[in-house]
């Protein structure tokens, strides 16, 4: 299978926009939200993270926490948490704003 970036990004932000689209029809964000979201896309920035269609998603390790917190409760409100030897590994092989694609 072919790697194509470009075409997933692309499908990526043709989705954001569709759900920006679906949530000022709904009322679940403001007119003033959702030219931000509109805007960043367009302009290829960063939409707004404070909004009802969420935001702030990254991968990231434990921390001081116990492995056993994964079991316990869903702490990481969408994010990706990964022990932290698994995020020493991932480090030595990708760089700061790589483009992730989880699917």
């Amino acid at each position: 299978m072919k790697n194509n970036l470009p075409e997933i990004e692309k499908d990526i932000k043709s989705d954001a926009i569709n759900d920006a689209n679906l949530a000022i029809i709904q009322k679940k964000i403001s007119m003033k939200e959702y030219q931000s979201i509109i805007e960043a896309h367009q302009n290829g920035k960063v939409p707004p993270q404070n909004t009802a269609l969420g935001g702030q998603v990254g991968i990231h390790g434990l921390g001081s926490k116990s492995l056993s917190i994964h079991q316990a409760i869903n702490w990481t409100f969408g994010c990706i948490a990964l022990t932290n030897q698994q995020i020493d590994e991932l480090s030595k092989n990708i760089k700061l704003g790589t483009f992730v694609f989880i699917g």
